[in-house]
């Protein structure tokens, strides 16, 4: 998610001084004081919007959402290191990172370069770590989490090198672990974050033409929507959460409206697969079954396979509804959660003269905490509805 740090309060601040060339910008001292939940490098802060425990199956998974701040005076591409991400829990079991959103990947030499951070943007990666639990083995409820970050410095000629690596430490992470969690004091602004020079004999890169999004607004286009997502370029609000009992599933319909916030037009699809919602019992719903094909989603096309639909596009300051329809099976005696935290990511995509569609760039959204029942005036889905939703969920490939 590329944000204005404007919207990302309290750490709004550093996009002005950024933006004014102020001196102060240049004896900014550390922000985390000490959070678990944030970590602080000299180009970057690091902070933990979500922690989530659930189970899947046989696995025991860990969901992180984690907001990377540019706080250089110059653009920033960032990729995570493949493989490096891992967490211990109190009883010494490792979860190994197993899905990456929102961020690209370096293995090897190999690496994508589309996370452009802005001088004092931010934006969202989404991390999924697994365990497998042998039988009668006793689980932790707090982790250590643990990540290297590399720098991307581009080229001429569309090259791009490797630069700093940067590995992340997060401590006593528990179920529900947020920077920003309610109770907790917001990190001072006396003393804002160092500005990073670019390092020496290397010029400013400026972001790459792929990967430039459409400027946001100042002002935050989430301000006074209590279910939104502010991702730069355009917002997302959840208007609805409808449950309902189709069968042995249980199934959470997700209505959220799409708005461009730009000053450009924009075509999004949504990123097949990426669609999720763990609710408070840490019980985790599906958009189906691997090896199908995902057909979860109403109103936006999907990018899959290789191939993207382009068809939701959004003018300067237009609106299109997507809907999401996730589920899972309903164990005998299990209970249903009354709260659900819903987690999508959608591409930006181009198309090029050739009519080829090119992926901008990737953005990872997160929802928390979002209540039973309906937020809006979008209906409740009928049996009938239900019925081919879930026989289309299940439908492969022909």
């Amino acid at each position: 998610m590329k944000m204005n740090l404007m919207s990302f309060c309290p750490l709004g601040a550093v996009a002005v001084l950024l933006a004014m060339g102020s001196p102060a910008a240049a004896q900014m001292g550390p922000l985390c004081g000490g959070r678990n939940a944030c970590a602080e490098v000299t180009p970057f802060l690091a902070t933990i919007n979500d922690f989530r425990t659930s189970t899947s199956g046989r696995y025991k998974v860990l969901t992180t959402s984690i907001r990377f701040q540019n706080k250089t005076n110059r653009p920033l591409i960032l990729g995570y290191v493949s493989g490096s991400g891992a967490a211990i829990d109190d009883q010494g079991n490792r979860y190994a990172a197993s899905t990456i959103r929102g961020i690209g990947e370096i293995s090897g030499r190999n690496a994508d370069s589309k996370f452009v951070l802005q001088p004092g943007e931010a934006s969202d990666g989404r991390f999924e770590l697994i365990w497998e639990p042998a039988r009668g083995v006793v689980f932790g409820l707090s982790f250590e989490l643990e990540l290297t970050i590399r720098e991307i410095v581009p080229l001429p000629g569309n090259q791009i090198r490797l630069g700093p690596e940067h590995a992340l430490h997060f401590k006593a992470l528990t179920n529900n672990t947020s920077f920003n969690a309610p109770g907790q004091a917001a990190p001072s602004m006396a003393q804002p974050p160092v500005v990073a020079p670019a390092p020496a004999g290397v010029p400013q890169p400026a972001a790459p033409p792929a990967a430039a999004a459409p400027q946001a607004p100042v002002a935050d286009a989430c301000a006074g929507l209590q279910r939104c997502y502010n991702a730069g370029p355009f917002i997302a609000e959840v208007k609805s959460v409808i449950p309902s009992t189709e069968s042995r599933y249980h199934v959470v319909r997700l209505n959220v409206r799409i708005r461009n916030v730009s000053g450009e037009q924009l075509i999004l699809g949504y990123k097949a697969g990426t669609s999720s919602v763990i609710d408070n019992l840490g019980q985790r719903y599906y958009w189906g079954r691997a090896g199908t094909y995902d057909t979860s989603v109403t109103g936006i096309g999907v990018v899959q396979g290789g191939k993207a639909d382009p068809q939701f596009v959004l003018n300067p300051g237009q609106s299109r509804d997507a809907t999401f329809r996730l589920f899972r099976n309903q164990a005998p005696n299990g209970g249903v959660g009354n709260a659900y935290n819903f987690d999508v990511a959608l591409e930006q995509l181009a198309v090029l003269q050739s009519q080829q569609i090119q992926t901008v760039r990737e953005y990872s959204l997160s929802f928390p905490n979002l209540p039973l029942a309906g937020m809006g005036a979008a209906p409740a889905q009928s049996v009938g509805e239900a019925t081919k939703a879930l026989k289309d969920i299940f439908k492969k490939k022909k």
